[in-house]
This record gives structure tokens, C-alpha cells and sequence, in this order.
């Protein structure tokens, strides 16, 4: 199971965390709407968007020993952040080691926005 928090590079704020009860906000706006489009794309696994299938992360690294999972996620999550949403960076991403134990993956994705 995938778990994402998305914090700000500059400030270290909170924008997302899927732990959180999130609705999706069709008139989202500015840092907002980047935030939800790097939330969706991350949270979708690949082939399941009807009207744009490449939409997605490759969800191969499920079932994969931890330390292979987490390289294989960080690889995809910047290829398609490079891909679907060019007005961000990934800065750092950092997997919470207490979820990884449970084998879950939390990633603790920090952006820089270059809006």
C-alpha cells in the first residue's frame, strides 16, 4: 500500500497527506491545483485512467522487497512528475521507516514549485 504526504521545499508545510480525508476541488487554482494534480497522478496506478492511460504511476514495485520498491518509486514518481506536471520539482523524497516495516510504503515527497 502507497501512503504520500506532499510538504513545500521552501517552508516545509503540509499540502497533502493521503492519511487526511481529501476531496478534489474541480475549480482549484494556483499551488492548489498543482498539489492535487501531483496527489492524483501519484495516487493512480497506470492503465486505470479511461481517457488518458499513460496517467499514473507503474504499481510494479508492489510486492517487491522494500529497498526495491522505494527505488522503483522514487524513478517513477519523477518521470512522471517530469511528464505530467512541469511546474514543480522533486526535491527529496523520504520513506517513513515505521510504515515500511508493516510493508507499506509512506513517502514523504518535498516539492519546489516554479510558479
Amino acid at each position: 500500500m502507497l501512503k504520500l504526504q506532499l510538504r513545500n521545499a521552501d517552508d516545509g508545510a503540509v499540502f497533502y497527506d493521503s492519511d487526511l480525508p481529501f476531496a478534489l476541488d474541480f475549480g482549484a487554482t494556483g499551488i492548489r491545483e498543482i498539489v492535487q494534480n501531483v496527489a492524483v497522478l501519484m495516487l493512480t496506478p497506470i492503465m486505470s485512467q479511461v481517457l488518458d492511460r499513460r496517467l499514473g504511476l507503474d504499481m510494479s514495485f508492489v510486492d517487491r522487497p522494500i529497498p526495491i520498491a522505494q527505488n522503483m518509486l522514487i524513478s517513477e514518481m519523477a518521470d512522471k512528475v517530469h511528464e505530467f506536471e512541469d511546474r514543480i520539482d522533486i526535491v527529496d523524497v523520504e520513506f517513513l521507516p515505521s510504515a515500511a516495516e508493516a510493508g507499506h510504503l509512506y513517502a514523504r515527497v518535498t516539492l519546489k514549485f516554479l510558479i
